[in-house]
């Protein structure tokens, strides 16, 4: 059996089992659900932290490493249970170690069979986004529209060592966690997703994502003169 047959079938069973044990996923959709939650699982949290902790951790994990939408209201929902400091925390470890996964899964079901099925293109890929790949990566972590699943099934293909994916990945979301985690902290005066995540915000992050890329541009200018 081919390992992107498999890939596809594991990672859509995995999403199945988690709907049918965490049937509250869906809320993960409203912010309006998420709020109405936050009393109930306060007193679960007061009641057995440890656990909580834990479970928040090992969840967030496991929504940065397969391919759904959510993960960042999960830094909301860190916020508005456990506080900015430890909601962060969390939130960001949590989720560089799921996005490791996600890679590492990546590249072991998906990299050689695409090198074989794309042949030269595909090896120039890898080796361009191993000179370029932490950059890129950055850049990715920072871009508020691109999933956090694609950025490891791209660089799952390309090159990079896993080691530079996980601190670069860590690194690329800490703004966006902090962004949610203050927002969760402050969930009494969220009423809607653009009181986050708002036009203005939206667009430093895209300046701040492609920040790294102009500066290469006029460095590359400068040396040609």
């Amino acid at each position: 059996m081919k390992k992107p047959f498999v890939f596809v079938v594991s990672i859509v069973g995995i999403i199945f089992l988690l709907k049918y044990l965490v049937p509250e996923l869906e809320m993960l959709d409203s912010l309006a659900s998420i709020k109405s939650y936050h009393d109930r699982w306060l007193v679960i949290y007061q009641q057995a932290p440890l656990k909580i902790l834990s479970f928040f951790f090992l969840f967030n994990m496991m929504m940065a490493a397969l391919p759904v939408p959510g993960i960042s209201m999960i830094s909301f929902i860190g916020g508005m249970l456990f506080g900015f400091t430890k909601g962060a925390l969390l939130s960001s470890i949590a989720t560089a170690v799921g996005n490791l996964i996600g890679f590492l899964i990546a590249r072991y079901f998906l990299q050689e069979w695409i090198l074989k099925r794309y042949g030269e293109n595909a090896r120039i890929f890898k080796e361009e986004w191993q000179n370029e790949g932490t950059m890129a990566l950055l850049s990715f972590r920072l871009f508020p529209f691109i999933p956090s699943f694609v950025a490891n099934l791209i660089m799952g293909v390309s090159n990079l060592h896993w080691w530079t994916f996980f601190w670069a990945s860590w690194v690329g979301r800490i703004p966006m966690v902090v962004v949610y985690t203050l927002a969760g902290v402050q969930f009494a005066k969220i009423e809607g997703l653009e009181d986050i995540l708002s036009p203005k915000v939206a667009l430093a992050f895209i300046i701040l994502a492609l920040l790294p890329w102009g500066f290469k541009l006029i460095k590359s200018y400068r040396d040609k003169k």
